[in-house]
């Protein structure tokens, strides 16, 4: 067997260099935690750790969603949140600001404090993101003055923005106790633009940018001055974007990138987002995207944008593989990256505006799925689990990371929020078989600024609880799934079974479904009729049904084998919802097969199904005097069956269609 080894021992050892990006002041909290960087990444409280950011946008999703998507991204091996703050979904007309349900700023970064989880919010102006003019309200084009440039006007506008982003997360900084760690400027300043939307038919003008380094700091002081008082401030680097002294400069690579499809031959061109490198080394080839303006040696490579997947584009359609998402985390972290961050890593929908659709025109009009890790209805793909595997591995070296209050502390800071987690499980919902295991606060801990629960998410109904790691059928140890039957529901699930087969309902402490007033709760009134359930017990009374109608309907072979104790008759037995079984004389129905409520559903309509009255031509015969059924109730068979079951003539053709439709000189 052929072995190999790895020989590390003249690997030269670099030691981490302080960098001062960090505001003083800012960088720490109340209960004394510092942040802060060195050309190796983030350090908490001297510690260095990796953090591993996931992009999220509020204002994509409906708001009764986050929190269920914010505890998936928590198990996941998500430590930190970033999030753009769209122009336009807060001011679309002039003056007019809303910061109400899915735009709810402040309700979204608490609900990130309560997971434990970071959060970097980018403030725009600009920040792309397949927005409409990159987010960017359509008023502002209006103006006799240019957009992202030095102009007072525009400096004056985006003032007004950052003063409502403020007055948003007012109490929630790192320095208060809260999530906020740093915030971006702009986004790809120089690099890359968007369509002004209005123009997409006709000129297709981009949005321009002017200004250089000024522009970038002159945005940072806005910021400070409006009170956005974060530990750092951060810009986007790639592609030659400006990325002044005093910002943390960051990166991104993406596996798929439409832009450099040829348009001639549609061909993609390789990437070369899976190679190592060593990005702390002067060395370190450059490329397009990759070529910084400092000394890498002394700067911590920080990537905030790797492509979790890729939105389709009205030109560029395909999906994307799952291994390209976690191969290029790996390649990022083994060349030197120790600040991971994905986008998406949570997909969305564009939310409606005002008589306008709010995306870029290129891109489908709602959907924001990018086919992230998760998707845009709480889809978990494979990526997903092929991410956390990684993340487990950087959690062994980021274990002060869940500042002043996760798994390495314990317990949560004063503040909006807290950040207590890790300590019990929340069960998920709507997981593609995937059983997660969720951080939730801490027993005895206050739920702050709580919503009211519903009444299926009581204590007495919720889902059970199961393990973090995917359920391997059949496996053994921990890999297996730790459920806790659901009272009422799913326990002693083989004693129910046995009762039917025995021709009797099922019983339970207490009545029938659990009801201590022993009425079963999903029971219709006494002698009513339901479709979907066999002949009643002689004390509930109601219609009899007819054989292989309703129930579990089986076959004499299954019966036998089951145990169960079939009528020699062949007639129906009464007792209860589940005994209309047919005998072993009972012709099998159409539909009748299976089990179920679409399997009762179609056994119902097989045997009740209106046939011709008697006399009516049906194709080339004639039915037999007496051959046709009672007339059907009123409702829904009579509007199909239209005048057909009074005896009128009907087309052969629509007949043996199953139709009954009127011929031509048809009456009735």
């Amino acid at each position: 067997m052929t072995s190999h080894a790895l020989d590390l021992s003249r690997f030269p050892v670099r030691a981490a260099v302080p960098f001062t990006v960090t505001i003083p002041g800012n960088d720490r909290a109340p209960d004394g935690t510092t942040i802060g960087f060195t050309s190796q990444g983030l350090v908490v409280d001297g510690r260095p750790c990796v953090m591993v950011a996931g992009e999220f946008h509020y204002s994509r999703m409906n708001p009764s969603r986050w929190d269920e998507e914010l505890a998936a991204m928590a198990a996941g091996g998500i430590t930190v949140v970033s999030t753009y703050v769209f122009w336009n979904h807060h001011e679309e007309h002039e003056g007019v600001w809303d910061f109400t349900g899915r735009r709810d700023l402040r309700r979204f970064i608490e609900l990130c404090a309560r997971h434990g989880l970071y959060v970097i919010v980018r403030l725009g102006p600009f920040d792309h993101g397949e927005v409409r003019n990159g987010g960017m309200p359509d008023w502002l084009f209006s103006k006799p003055y240019d957009v992202r440039c030095m102009d007072p006007d525009f400096l004056e506008r985006t003032r007004d923005l950052y003063a409502h982003i403020a007055g948003q997360l007012e109490g929630l900084y790192f320095k208060d106790g809260g999530p906020i760690i740093a915030a971006q400027l702009d986004n790809e300043f120089q690099h890359s633009s968007a369509l002004w939307d209005e123009t997409v038919a006709t000129t297709r003008e981009f949005i321009g940018a002017a200004g250089g380094d000024e522009y970038i700091l002159a945005l940072r002081s806005l910021a400070l001055d409006c009170g956005i008082a974060v530990p750092c401030f951060t810009a986007t680097a790639w592609g030659g974007a400006i990325a002044p002294e005093g910002t943390l400069p960051v990166w991104a690579g993406y596996a798929y990138c439409p832009w450099e499809v040829d348009e001639r031959t549609r061909v993609h061109p390789p990437p070369d987002e899976f190679l190592y490198r060593d990005y702390a080394s002067p060395d370190c080839p450059r490329t397009f995207l990759y070529n910084p303006r400092y000394d890498p040696s002394v700067t911590p490579y920080v990537a905030c944008e790797m492509g979790g997947g890729m939105n389709c584009s009205y030109g560029y359609r395909f999906q994307v593989d799952p291994r390209s998402v976690d191969a290029m985390a790996n390649a990022r972290l083994g060349s030197g990256c120790n600040a991971l961050g994905y986008y998406m890593f949570q997909g969305g929908s564009n939310p409606l505006g005002d008589g306008i659709y709010l995306n870029d025109g290129a891109c489908p009009r709602i959907s924001y799925d990018y086919q992230a890790p998760l998707g845009e209805y709480g889809q978990v793909r494979a990526s997903y689990g092929r991410l956390r595997t990684l993340h487990q591995f950087a959690e062994a070296f980021r274990a002060p990371v869940r500042h002043a209050g996760g798994a390495a502390r314990g317990a949560g800071p004063a503040g909006p929020g807290g950040h207590g987690s890790a300590a019990v499980v929340r069960p998920l919902r709507r997981r593609d078989g995937v059983r997660l295991r969720v951080p939730r606060r801490l027993p005895g801990s206050r739920r702050p600024d709580a919503a009211p629960r519903r009444a299926h998410r009581a204590d007495a109904r919720r889902r059970p609880a199961r393990d973090l790691r995917p359920h391997r059928p059949g496996g053994g140890g921990e890999l297996r799934a730790a459920v806790r039957p659901r009272p009422g529901r799913r326990a002693d699930r083989g004693r129910h079974r046995a009762a039917r087969h025995a021709g009797r309902r099922p019983e339970r402490p207490g009545g029938p479904h659990g009801r201590a007033d022993g009425a079963g709760r999903h029971d219709p009134p006494v002698g009513a009729f339901r479709p979907g359930h066999g002949v009643r017990a002689a004390a509930g009374g109601g219609r009899p049904r007819a054989p292989g109608c309703g129930g579990r309907r089986r076959t004499r072979g299954r019966a036998m084998r089951r145990g169960a104790d079939p009528p020699a008759d062949g007639q129906p037995r009464p007792g209860g919802p589940h005994a209309g079984h047919a005998g072993p004389t009972a012709p099998r129905r159409r539909g009748g097969g299976g089990h179920g409520v679409g399997a009762r559903r179609r056994a119902h309509r097989a045997h009740h199904r209106p046939r011709p009255a008697a006399g009516m031509p049906v194709g080339r015969t004639l039915l037999p005097a007496g051959a046709g059924r009672r007339p059907e109730r009123a409702g829904r068979r009579r509007r199909a069956l239209g005048p057909a079951h009074r005896g009128g003539p009907v087309d052969g053709r629509a007949a043996r269609r199953g139709r009954g439709r009127l011929s031509a000189g048809g009456g009735g």
